[in-house]
């Protein structure tokens, strides 16, 4: 044999050795690593599942607005006399709130109920002229319908008194007062708006879909932020046709507000429960993990961690409900889930029971 064959020879022993040193290490290696995961114990909490009420809700926001609101304009052109209210002051049923060429309109009238008392006065003479054959039937038809006359102007006066000395129809405070002494009025021109806040309304949209949940006269609750306070009132009033656009029906609640608190443009939020739960299982949604096309959650299992693929129901907050894969008794892990892997070891350093406490309380009694 060449010295050059001996050298090729050796190499190729080397090269040999050494591939099947490095086959025979990897497995040795690869299944070290594995143990040493296995047995690091990763510490976990874990809370006890037990049966739990759930309340399915949506939250619908809304603005309040005055139960009765009336805007006052201007019916006749002239001058505005006098504007007696001013914004925020109380207004009485029937009180006068604004008088445009008022004294003009009230000599109208006078006029008008002068020729009326002459007209009926000289109507009572012709008739005992008649009874007493010195006047004719064909005069007393014409006095009559003179007084018919007459009393068609009174009440044609009348009405133009009305539309002089402007007053409310509703008791309540005035706002949005516009109307100036001196400046001429003429009609349809907004004068003010008489609002009654001794109870308002809250005004919603509630989407398609659950709109066949709400009744009228359930009992609502709605908070309202500004106050940092819950009220409480029916529901009066549900659209029947829903707003093309945004595919929503309006809904309204009736609040009282007598200690006035309540006020036009504040914004309200209420819930509508679609559904209530008495007896399931309930899990904080932090402890369900997305993997691609399934959700799972882990589980102790005398000191081992164990997967389980779950079906969700519906979420509220911070919890959901589980429909399928977990059972009354189990060890959920709620912190430390994202650390471990199947078979893991763990060890716990907190448990409690999940979840007996209800989502938070329903606001909205509707069709369960």
């Amino acid at each position: 044999m060449t010295v050059p064959a001996l050298r090729s020879s050796t190499w190729i022993v080397l090269l040999c050795s050494l591939a099947w040193s490095t086959a025979c290490k990897r497995p040795d290696e690869a299944n070290a690593a594995t143990t040493e995961k296995a047995e690091y114990e990763v510490p976990v909490e874990v809370a006890v599942l037990e049966h739990a009420s759930f309340t399915d809700a949506v939250q619908i926001y809304g603005r309040i607005d005055a139960l009765k609101r009336v805007s006052i304009a201007a019916e006749i052109p002239g001058r505005i006399d006098s504007v007696p209210k001013d914004n925020g002051d109380a207004v009485g049923r029937g009180q006068a709130v604004v008088r445009i060429g008022a004294r003009a309109a009230l000599a109208q009238r006078k006029q008008a109920e002068a020729s009326l008392n002459l007209a009926r006065a000289e109507l009572a003479r012709l008739e005992k002229m008649v009874a007493k054959k010195l006047a004719t039937e064909q005069q007393l038809s014409m006095q009559r319908a003179q007084v018919q006359q007459a009393e068609a102007a009174h009440e044609l006066a009348d009405v133009q008194v009305g539309k002089a000395i402007i007053t409310s129809p509703i008791a309540g405070r005035a706002t949005n007062v516009t109307a100036k002494p001196g400046e001429m009025a003429q009609p349809g021109m907004p004068l003010l708006e008489v609002v009654d806040l001794r109870k308002v309304v809250v005004d919603a949209d509630v989407p398609e879909q659950d709109i066949v949940r709400i009744e009228p006269g359930a009992v609502t609750r709605v908070w309202i932020e500004a106050l940092g306070q819950a009220f409480e009132g029916p529901i009066t009033e549900v659209g029947l046709v829903a707003n093309g656009k945004t595919r929503t029906f309006p809904v309204e609640i009736t609040l009282d507000n007598k200690e006035g608190r309540l006020r036009p443009g504040m914004m309200a939020s209420l819930e509508l429960v679609r559904r209530h739960f008495d007896d399931t299982l309930v899990v904080p949604r932090d402890a369900v993990i997305d993997d691609v096309d399934k959700k799972l959650v882990f589980v102790d299992e005398n000191g081992v961690a164990r997967s389980r693929v779950v079906t969700l129901g519906p979420a509220r907050g911070a919890y959901v409900v589980v429909d399928d894969g977990l059972e009354v008794g189990d060890r959920l892990i709620v912190l430390g889930q994202r650390q471990v892997v199947d078979g893991q070891k763990v060890t716990v350093n907190k448990e409690m029971t999940c979840c007996r406490r209800d989502a938070p309380a329903p606001v909205v009694s509707a069709n369960r």
